[in-house]
């Protein structure tokens, strides 16, 4: 039996002997070196020690979560845009007359069809998602009230229903946008498992540690023929935790490529 050091990357679960792992810490400020692999973030100084930090996620091949992080941010600026000029259109097509002509149906505005697909393991995040529901649902509600009323010549009336669902429906999802936005810049922190390679110290930049267990030698398995991806080169074994697969790294493979 031994003990490992359980995380998880992306959706995957990998693990690596506890023995070895120095540290396990918030990912400091990370200096970037000029003309470095992909995969090597930078340096990080951890109590005077200066240490390469290695991404694991560009390691296998995929985006990091920093990257990730700021992708989905900019498509909810987008988002939060959109629904701002939706209200405005709205209003616009009461004072000159003319045809509403953008998505009433929230389920398929854009902002709809991309919570319909998001997917999250973060329960923090999945809650704030998941409270848009109704003020999202409400905006689009609206939209036919108000232009009854303008089609029936109540004017002020259908101006005062978009400035009420302007000042309050709006400005709450604003305010969910807004918490997101924090959320991802700060709450969502990559965290580091430095660890004591024959090549010295190494940062190993990861989502989250899940825990630390033994695992009994009869629960882990060879890979041969099975198709890993990226991490292939990274691994020969993997352990079977309950009913989790757990990829087991060879440290010094990470650090061997330096």
């Amino acid at each position: 039996m031994q003990k490992y050091v359980i995380y998880k990357v992306a959706k995957n679960l990998y693990g690596m002997p506890a023995e070895i792992i120095q540290d396990m810490v918030v990912l400091p400020p990370v200096t970037p070196v000029p003309r470095s692999k992909a995969f090597i973030r930078g340096i990080i100084n951890l109590r005077g020690k200066v240490i390469p930090a290695i991404d694991f996620r560009k390691r296998l091949g995929i985006n990091c979560l920093l990257d990730e992080n700021i992708e989905l941010s900019g498509q909810l600026k987008q988002r939060e845009a959109e629904h701002r000029q939706w209200i405005d259109e709205l209003e616009l097509c009461v004072r000159e007359n003319r045809a509403f002509t953008l998505e009433q149906d929230p389920r398929k505005c854009k902002f709809g069809k991309w919570q319909d697909s998001f997917r999250t393991d973060d329960l923090a995040l999945k809650g704030l998602i998941n409270r848009f529901n109704t003020p999202h649902k409400m905006i689009h509600a609206f939209a036919a009230e108000v232009i009854t009323k303008r089609d029936n010549g109540q004017i002020d009336e259908a101006l005062k229903i978009v400035e009420n669902v302007r000042t309050n429906i709006l400005n709450l999802m604003i305010r969910l946008f807004g918490q997101v936005y924090t959320l991802l810049e700060d709450d969502f922190k990559e965290l580091s498992i430095i660890i004591d390679s024959k090549t010295g110290l190494q940062g190993i930049i990861v989502d989250k540690i899940v825990s630390i267990q033994n695992i009994d030698q009869e629960n882990i398995k060879p890979t041969s023929g099975l198709n890993l991806g990226e991490a292939t080169e990274l691994t020969d074994k993997v352990a079977e935790l309950g009913d989790d697969i757990v990829m087991l790294i060879d440290p010094e493979k990470i650090a061997g490529v330096i």
